[in-house]
């Protein structure tokens, strides 16, 4: 279908040989169909096409002294707008949980949301890591720990853990009776959880309570732009929310200042945001009014 609905109809003409087909001439047809209405992925695969019969064309065949649409780089591709939950739909799915009794999830889903960490970070944590800020400075790849995170090699930074996570994890402690430099989520044999481990959490936990909550598509890693909006709701800069997610400032322009500038509303602080969203949940359930299970 790339051949016959783009190539063919404005390429076909040409002859396979460099005096015809330069990189400007397919700059030119990249562009023309783009401006036409043709769709950036269909544009992507019919160049992936070119590209496999130029190779050809270059060797074994040599018609070619090089394959002419290297150089025209492939449509670029919009970027998704990170997925922001409200409190309110992090509640509903750490509710389902709870239902369940899994309060492992729960409270793995609490640090994941309103502190903003990574996955591979939260995993990594030990209960010694934990006191009025949170220690972050170790990383979880396959069960095995490493130092520092997608930050730097040795990077460590405090964040902020609010009042409601804490009672989250004190909660989840007495449950589990942790040493300080045990996991916070062990496996059963007591290790730090591997790759096959969060896998099957993912699939048989996290992606089921997502769908009986009614969000949609979502990662455990993307449950950090939630906080990231809670934080600039809070009126919270920039830096302060690239230190607490463990990335660059550029970085923390680039993706969250059109949040920082929304927030010109009276501040609340995400202590405030989550508690408000937990008394609501449970408002909610009294009523009946939560997504059906």
């Amino acid at each position: 279908l790339a051949l016959e609905n783009h190539v063919m109809p404005y390429l076909g003409h040409l002859r396979v040989h460099g005096s015809e087909l330069r990189p400007v001439v397919l700059a030119n047809w990249q562009q023309d169909r783009l401006r036409a209405g043709a769709g950036k992925e269909s544009i992507r695969r019919a160049q992936v096409v070119l590209s496999q019969i130029f190779d050809r064309a270059v060797l074994p065949y040599e018609l070619l002294e090089s394959n002419p649409i290297a150089p025209v780089g492939t449509p670029k591709q919009k970027a998704k707008e990170p997925r922001y939950l409200t409190a309110i739909e992090v509640e509903r799915m750490r509710h389902i949980f709870a239902e369940q009794e899994d309060h492992e999830s729960a409270t793995l889903v609490s640090v994941l949301a309103y502190v903003g960490i990574r996955p591979q970070d939260a995993l990594a944590l030990t209960w010694g890591q934990v006191g009025e800020e949170l220690s972050v400075f170790q990383k979880n790849v396959d069960g095995e720990i490493f130092p520092g995170a997608k930050t730097g090699l040795g990077y460590r930074r405090g964040v902020n853990l609010p009042e409601p996570v804490q009672e989250d994890l004190e909660s989840w402690r007495g449950a589990t009776g942790g040493g300080s430099k045990n996991p916070i989520f062990p496996m059963s044999d007591g290790r730090f959880w591997n790759e096959d481990r969060y896998r099957n959490w993912r699939g048989r936990r996290f992606d089921i309570a997502v769908e009986r909550s009614g969000i949609g598509d979502l990662t455990p890693y993307a449950m950090r732009h939630t906080c990231a909006s809670l934080l600039a709701a809070a009126g919270w800069n920039h830096l302060e929310i690239a230190n607490q997610l463990g990335h660059s400032p550029e970085t923390s322009v680039k993706v969250y200042q059109h949040l920082i500038n929304a927030g010109n509303g009276p501040r609340r602080s995400i202590d405030e945001w989550i508690t408000d969203a937990r008394n609501e949940v449970r408002q909610s359930e009294k009523l009946g009014d939560l997504p059906e299970r």
